[in-house]
């Protein structure tokens, strides 16, 4: 296998985990710092369990001035997690054709899975601050659809169960069954594709998981959609 260190490098690998994770990070802040963003019993159960209570006697001057540097912190990284995960889809799937392996397709696949999810917990947290910014949500609430479109598309590729082999063949047979069938024979696998070499349920599982989180995020983002969704 040939190794591709714009994918799966070491600094790219690192770069996309210490993102997301300061984003999330972020996030939880942003709930702390803003308590009119805990919409249910539940966010207001996980604040209170989580907040130290140092910061309940915080004065509301310092709690404003942290809850601005937080949230405009957020919107940052925000705009990173959706940049990146688009650049990582863009850059997987201009590799497809010059045979980008089946192993660096699925990383790409998780990669950007990993930040787009990132990114709608980011508009979950801010769906108050875009709001009151209609324009700036629905940029945002179009980037990440055409985010999702190559992304749920590429979720079909990587149903895929091989147990004794290291994906060094290209990635887009992955797109053909007549091609799949063809690395099934070639790597001593099932003959044919077989109906366990295929984990359907995962793939449709993810479709939906993923489909759901975008238009939740995007119906409460929008002042008429999270009006009429609260009827």
């Amino acid at each position: 296998m040939k190794a591709n260190p714009d994918i799966a490098g070491t600094g790219v690998i690192i770069g996309f985990m210490l993102s997301a994770y300061l984003t999330l990070i972020l996030v939880i802040l942003h709930y702390i710092f803003n308590p009119q963003c805990c919409k249910n019993f539940i966010d207001h159960g996980f604040v209170s369990l989580i907040k130290p209570k140092v910061w309940k006697k915080m004065s509301s001057t310092n709690a404003e001035t942290w809850a601005q540097a937080i949230r405009d912190s957020l919107l940052m990284l925000s705009d990173t997690q959706l940049i990146t995960g688009t650049a990582i889809m863009l850059c997987g799937y201009s590799q497809l054709a010059t045979g980008l392996d089946a192993y660096h397709w699925e990383v790409v696949v998780c990669l950007a899975w990993f930040s787009s999810l990132t990114h709608l917990a980011t508009l979950s947290s801010l769906r108050d601050h875009f709001r009151d910014r209609p324009f700036m949500a629905l940029c945002r609430a179009g980037l990440m659809g055409v985010v999702l479109i190559p992304l749920t598309v590429s979720f079909g590729s990587t149903g895929y169960i091989f147990q004794n082999d290291n994906g060094s063949w290209p990635a887009k047979c992955l797109f053909s069954s007549a091609s799949m069938s063809h690395v099934h024979n070639k790597s001593g696998l099932d003959d044919g594709i077989q109906k366990s070499s295929y984990n359907t349920p995962l793939v449709v599982l993810s479709v939906i998981y993923f489909v759901l989180s975008y238009l939740t995020c995007v119906v409460s983002i929008f002042k008429p959609t999270a009006r009429f969704a609260r009827k």
